[in-house]
């Protein structure tokens, strides 16, 4: 059978994009989480809670750990930032540029650099082969890139109706619409929970497709049953509770993490004395946001481009 996780990362920022991403796995026999975990787990990587893993000192190991699961997907080092980012995206590269003006996508998408960025101590091919050698691999990982302006847009769409919950869960539709398409046979898709939601079927627009009940509606886990899909379920702090979400999590997290550093790069290149920031709603953000205002204005980049609506 085949096991889904996705997680998403910058729902709640003022900076950056929102990011939601899927990995999925083959496993023999049914889907056990703890023993999951163990036998997934790879020595030398952590997988986990994104936020704790990508704190300041870890950012190198939690580098690691991403780019040694995409050199062993990929078969090949990740390059550039957008060399990385191209065959892991759900939509192409083009695409996601397509409105952009100029000096908006020199912010988001020129200030490339090699990677790893953090980590540099090894080889992400020995890496790679200690994951080989594990007992469940994971066969795929896809992401859904939504910029500041893609997020301000979709968010007055009918789908969406100005409901950031409802466009993030929007977008784990669509990974759950690819992963079904793709893969033969029923998948159990595994979900971070979106904020305290319970009931989410007030959601519900490619899962309408099918004939489906929900299982459990409680805090910490929405469960439903879908007729020739399979099992979709809402798992509260499921990073920590599930290998699948938690890798999808780890990917999400640090692609957030290098358009915050392109963001920085950027405006610090343009405003001496200028301090990075982290995108969410502090009060160095807010900071970031009033000092970069002028140069914006000078740079004709939109308000749109630069920050969320929500």
């Amino acid at each position: 059978m085949y096991v889904v996780g996705i997680d998403e990362n910058g729902l709640g920022p003022r900076l950056g994009p929102l990011v939601v991403t899927g990995s999925i796995f083959e496993i023999e026999g049914a889907y056990h989480p703890a023993r999951f975990w163990e036998e997934a787990s790879v020595p030398g990587l952590i997988i986990n809670d994104s936020k704790k893993v990508f704190s300041q000192r870890n950012k190198a190991k939690g580098e690691k750990s991403v780019l040694g699961y995409y050199y062993y997907l990929l078969k090949q080092p990740p390059g550039k930032a957008n060399d990385f980012l191209s065959p892991i995206l759900l939509s192409n590269l083009n695409e996601l540029k397509r409105n952009c003006g100029e000096n908006s996508e020199i912010m988001c998408w020129k200030p490339d650099f090699n990677l790893p960025f953090w980590y540099q101590e090894g080889d992400l091919t020995e890496v790679a082969e200690k994951i080989n050698q594990g007992m469940i691999k994971v066969r795929e990982v896809k992401t859904i890139l939504c910029c500041p302006y893609n997020f301000n847009s979709w968010l007055s769409t009918e789908r969406v109706r100005d409901n950031k919950n409802r466009l993030d869960f929007s977008l784990f539709e669509d990974l759950i619409k690819y992963y079904h398409q793709k893969y033969e046979g029923e998948i159990l898709y595994l979900c971070g929970k979106i904020g305290g939601t319970i009931n989410y079927r007030g959601y519900f627009s490619f899962l309408n497709n099918f004939r489906g009940r929900q299982e459990i509606g409680q805090s910490d886990l929405s469960s439903y049953r879908f007729d020739s899909l399979g099992t979709v379920q809402f798992i509260k702090d499921g990073d920590e509770r599930h290998f699948p979400i938690a890798l999808s999590s780890m990917f999400g997290k640090y692609i957030r993490e290098i358009f915050i550093e392109r963001l920085n790069r950027f405006f610090c290149s343009q405003i001496p004395g200028l301090i990075p920031v982290s995108g969410y709603n502090d009060m160095l953000t807010r900071e970031f946001i009033r000092k970069t205002s002028q140069k914006r204005k000078e740079l004709g980049i939109p308000d749109d481009c630069f920050l969320r609506s929500k």
